[in-house]
């Protein structure tokens, strides 16, 4: 039987989270086709224990943004819940049942395990769900400019990014590594899913989109760089084959990137040694916006509001969203 969701014509698609491989957040503006031209709507968010086959409603903290575009990304880890906005950020650690408002208590060099990075205020700030804390991430001496951005990686990794400089914290002695940016390119970062072999793609700014992911980003990648000693030396190859978008791009468990071609229209693969982009042979059904990786799980939505999720991106599941207004489009089920 089809799992049944709903498309808000119009309406934003939702920011999804996977905080273990049963548990994920979604969270949107609950507008559907009746939301009026620039009319504020007021956030929902749900949670699906079973990978979004059944959803349930949960309550939002008090005075946050009714309009969803100025949420970040939801973070989560076990029963553990950060939302944030530019202005804020609230915690919960029952599972979204019960919210706290994070307040910002002096400045930290690391980031404890099991803490969350957020980037949504100026600086970038480390949360504590426990005792519904933050921290201001001071950042390395080599890295001085002030908009920085960076983020955890599956091994403990901590990396930021300047707009000239790549850092890399190494998670064994939290010593950081610097590579400095090659002139007149745009690198933005590690891979999401980087873990024993870290990888990052390049390409030249004057061909950079600036935008949100999935919404108008876009950098053709021309260049990979990789590093097996946690940033302390990296390797470049030139990339060749169809256009590849670094903008969404993901890597896989067994270390194969996935990336959206330029025209948005399939995905690529670049397996490991590589360096040409060949066409995926395993895509979902459903091709989503963008692709993300949390708690294991590659996954993505679709302009329709499906969630399409893999644990090994070979494998892929597509779900309904939760009822938000508008009308029902039913799940497709699996593809391998």
């Amino acid at each position: 039987m089809p799992t049944v969701g709903f498309a808000g014509s119009g309406a934003l698609p939702p920011q999804v989270v996977f905080s273990g491989t049963s548990n994920v957040y979604a969270l949107f503006d609950d507008c559907g086709f009746q939301r009026p031209a620039l009319a504020p709507c007021g956030a929902r968010l749900f949670l699906s224990r079973d990978k979004g086959v059944t959803w349930k409603s949960l309550p939002v903290p008090r005075g946050v943004p009714t309009l969803s575009a100025e949420w970040s990304q939801p973070q989560a880890a076990g029963p553990d819940v950060l939302l944030a906005w530019y202005d804020g950020a609230a915690v919960s650690t029952d599972y979204g049942s019960t919210w706290r408002t994070v307040r910002i208590r002096g400045r930290t060099s690391t980031i404890p395990n099991g803490d969350f990075l957020s980037a949504e205020t100026f600086d970038n700030l480390v949360v504590n769900a426990d005792t519904a804390t933050a921290a201001t991430l001071t950042p390395p001496s080599a890295m001085p400019l002030a908009d920085i951005h960076g983020a955890l990686l599956p091994n403990g990794a901590l990396w930021l990014n300047d707009g000239d400089t790549v850092g890399v914290q190494a998670p064994a002695d939290g010593n950081w590594h610097f590579l400095p940016k090659r002139k007149d390119q745009v690198e933005l970062g590690p891979l999401p899913g980087s873990d024993t072999v870290l990888q990052m793609f390049g390409g030249p700014s004057a061909k950079a989109q600036i935008g949100t992911a999935g919404e108008g980003a876009a950098l053709p990648a021309a260049y990979e760089r990789t590093s097996s000693d946690q940033g302390r030396t990296w390797v470049t190859t030139p990339l060749h084959g169809p256009s590849a978008d670094a903008v969404c791009a993901v890597q896989l468990p067994d270390r194969t990137a996935l990336a959206f071609s330029a025209d948005g229209q399939r995905l690529l693969s670049l397996r490991p040694g590589s360096d040409t982009f060949t066409t995926w042979n395993h895509p979902p059904l459903d091709l989503p916006i963008c692709l993300h990786i949390s708690a294991g799980k590659v996954w993505g939505t679709t302009r329709d509001h499906k969630l399409v999720s893999s644990t090994d991106g070979y494998t892929w599941q597509s779900r309904g969203l939760p009822a938000t207004g508008g009308t029902p489009s039913a799940s497709t089920g699996s593809r391998s």
